[in-house]
């Protein structure tokens, strides 16, 4: 059996085409280089060199054409976008760096839960993997083909029609890929074993509430506790493993959040154009979706984990009032002592529900701060990425 193959049969899907979703999710890791078996063989070796190199090429790119096409003022409205794009590869190398340890905890977690398995993980991997091309053919139909393909030509005319449309497809899809769709790529796999991490800890806590008074006696308890030091050392990887790319997550998508945001409030809606409108609502509900989804499923770890601490010490009081034997070791201190466990990312953002609610508030505030700061923009400027202008003002 070879390695790549030892990670899939770990679990034993509920059907064919959840199995057949895990192997897709890991041949896909493997060609982008996120687990060690990308190193292992040459075909992937050749993928994840490739990869670098486009992704590396994209965020070059389109820095590139903003800085030809566009003035400092505009450039301003359009920093918080652009450096989604730097964040993105940030996310991409980090991953990358703790792949050995990545590929340790998605087989731990792999052998006790049923990772990437659903119909939920397959829909949102799809919906990833069709972005790039959804937005290519958005930006085809509707951007100006004269001026989107000067802007991917770095200012240099393009007279041909076909050639503009490739043009404009190719740069389209490699802009989509480096952000948002590695990001979310990176989002949904640290939600799964989030997500998964979450049912381990729910299942325990299930498992306790089962147990009657007079069976939860001390051999009982520190079978519970045992267990939960095994879910304590997969939580302990993962937040290893995605505390700094969860953190520019974050970042990337709460930059793109703010820049959406101005362009609401300081661009007269009048003049947005259909490009404008499909890019803008493409990466509003990327950027508001990831960053959302990434909190709230993130924030299910510390609350189960809370549940299970409840359930653990009205068991083990009732079994004290019930039998009243004092001379009874009291484990349940064994389980109090430790403090609660919390995502965060860099260790600088805990990842509860109450931050989000924090993050969309600092958002707001700091845009509509940020709008009402700056002097006014070309009433054109709002693509998010391509940041295309009506081709009456070139």
């Amino acid at each position: 059996m070879s390695p790549k193959d030892s990670f899939l049969v770990l679990t034993v899907p509920e059907s064919h085409a959840q199995w057949s979703v895990s192997k897709f999710l890991f041949k896909l890791l493997c060609c982008i280089g996120l687990v060690e078996e990308s190193e292992r063989f040459l075909i992937y070796r050749i993928t994840t060199v490739g990869f670098q190199l486009a992704i590396v090429f994209t965020s070059c790119s389109i820095w590139s054409s903003a800085l030809v096409a566009y003035s400092v003022k505009s450039l301003k409205v359009l920093s918080g976008k652009l450096s989604s794009f730097l964040l993105a590869l940030v996310v991409y190398f980090a991953m990358r760096r703790k792949r050995k340890r990545l590929t340790l905890t998605l087989r731990k977690l792999s052998a006790i839960s049923s990772l990437f398995q659903g119909k939920k993980i397959a829909f949102f991997l799809l919906i990833i993997c069709i972005m790039p091309a959804v937005y290519a053919i958005s930006m085809a139909l509707t951007a100006s083909h004269k001026w989107a393909a000067k802007f991917d030509a770095y200012g240099y005319e393009i007279k041909h029609p076909l050639a503009q449309v490739l043009l404009i497809v190719t740069k389209s899809i490699l802009y989509a890929i480096v952000y948002p769709t590695l990001t979310n790529l990176i989002t949904l796999i640290y939600c799964a074993v989030c997500r998964s991490s979450s049912e381990l800890v729910k299942n325990l806590t299930e498992d306790i509430l089962r147990i009657s008074p007079r069976a939860f006696g001390p051999s009982k308890q520190i079978d519970i506790l045992d267990r939960k030091a095994r879910i304590d050392d997969v939580l302990e990887n993962i937040q290893d493993v995605f505390s700094l790319p969860a953190f520019f997550v974050v970042a990337a998508n709460f930059t793109s959040c703010m820049t959406i945001i101005g362009w609401f409030l300081h661009i007269d809606l009048a003049n947005y154009h259909a490009h404008m409108f499909a890019q803008t609502v493409f990466l509003a509900i990327n950027s508001f979706g990831c960053l959302t989804f990434l909190l709230w499923i993130a924030s299910c770890v510390p609350i189960q984990m809370q549940k299970l601490k409840e359930a653990f010490y009205k068991k083990a009081h009732l079994r004290l009032i019930t039998y009243r034997d004092l001379g009874e070791p009291q484990l349940k201190t064994e389980l109090f002592q430790k403090p609660d466990f919390t995502f965060t990312g860099w260790d600088l953002i805990p990842f509860k529900r109450s931050t989000l609610v924090a993050v969309f508030g600092t958002l707001l505030s700091y845009t509509v701060l940020l709008v009402a700061n700056s002097s006014p923009q070309d009433p054109n400027l709002g693509s998010p990425i391509l940041s295309q202008i009506n081709e009456t003002n070139i």
